[in-house]
């Protein structure tokens, strides 16, 4: 399949999902490290939000909950020792780093999910929508983590800048304003969720939702958050989308882009709902098992910057 630009320059499929997957990353990582030069930028900014702010839990096992933080450095750890290899793989390991990326940060988000229920959440989207729920309800997370869309018919675009109003742009070329490629993002997964809700419908459901005088569009789906995002980009890489990972990239230097981009992501994305799991689940309890689980891998791997996320967390 060829897929044709304005610019006449002929694309194939492959090559033009991997340019859209690489955009969607590199503008969000650009947001990130522009509005956050260290992690440093963003602990301070989330102590200055969370004054005040206090988290009900049920508490559980703690062992549970020390498993499922385990699973979520160690998809982390496994993603880093990548970074190992010769530039030369890259293509043909990337495919695997949105999934890693995913299941480091679902993992964390499971430990806090997991707590404040005070039972084993392990559905990925009752995660998903149980984090969502904090972030518009307990506002505990930073932008761009807690950008969200929404069905809404006012304020699509939650917790975007005030008087946001999206342009809407080619995601092959993502030129301007990074707020723009993220909003794309999220309309494009939240639509993606929107159809794939239509097509679990029974013939009768969908129906008796016509005959109601509404259409697929007027469906209800739940918030849209970069969590949904990665949920899609895990399902892609891991399942439908691999061959763009692997042929879509033209030289070793996009490889290299894009691996950067999602490294820079993941180290982010790990400290900010770690300062939350620090909160929800209690410092003492949360650092406690941190501590733990760099002492059990320092004699085998480097971890630096798992060491420079817990000092900064302590």
């Amino acid at each position: 399949m060829i897929i044709t630009r304005k610019s006449s320059i002929e694309l194939t499929e492959s090559r033009a999902k991997y340019i859209t997957y690489k955009n969607y990353l590199q503008f969000f990582s650009t947001y990130i490290t522009d509005k956050y030069p260290s992690l440093i930028n963003v602990k301070s900014t989330y102590n200055s939000i969370i004054i005040g702010k206090t988290f009900t839990a049920k508490g559980y096992k703690q062992s549970i909950i020390k498993k499922i933080l385990f699973n979520a450095w160690n998809s982390e750890l496994v993603h880093r020792c990548y970074s190992i290899l010769p530039e030369s793989f890259l293509s043909l390991i990337n495919h695997w780093k949105p999934v890693q990326l995913y299941y480091s940060l679902y993992f964390l988000s499971e430990a806090i999910c997991t707590w404040i229920e005070g039972k084993e959440c392990k559905s990925h989207q009752t995660v998903i929508n149980f984090i969502n729920n904090i972030i518009l309800t307990k506002q505990s997370f930073l932008p761009p983590w807690n950008f969200i869309y929404t069905d809404l018919p006012v304020n699509k675009y939650t917790n975007f800048p005030i008087g946001y109003t999206p342009k809407y742009i080619s995601s092959l070329s993502m030129t301007g304003n990074s707020s723009d490629s993220i909003a794309m993002w999220l309309r494009t997964t939240h639509e993606e969720k929107r159809n794939n809700k239509w097509s679990s419908m029974s013939k009768t459901d969908k129906s008796k939702h016509r005959k109601s005088g509404k259409k697929k569009k007027d469906l209800y789906v739940s918030p849209t958050s970069f969590f949904d995002c990665l949920f899609r980009f895990r399902k892609w890489s891991n399942y439908d989308e691999a061959e763009a990972f692997l042929s879509g990239p033209e030289n070793e230097q996009e490889s290299t882009d894009l691996s950067s981009y999602i490294a820079n992501i993941q180290n982010y994305s790990m400290f900010m709902i770690e300062l939350n799991c620090k909160i929800i689940l209690r410092p003492a309890l949360f650092l406690g098992i941190f501590e733990e689980y760099i002492k059990l891998i320092s004699s085998k791997v480097q971890a630096n910057y798992l060491t420079e996320r817990f000092n900064l967390l302590k």
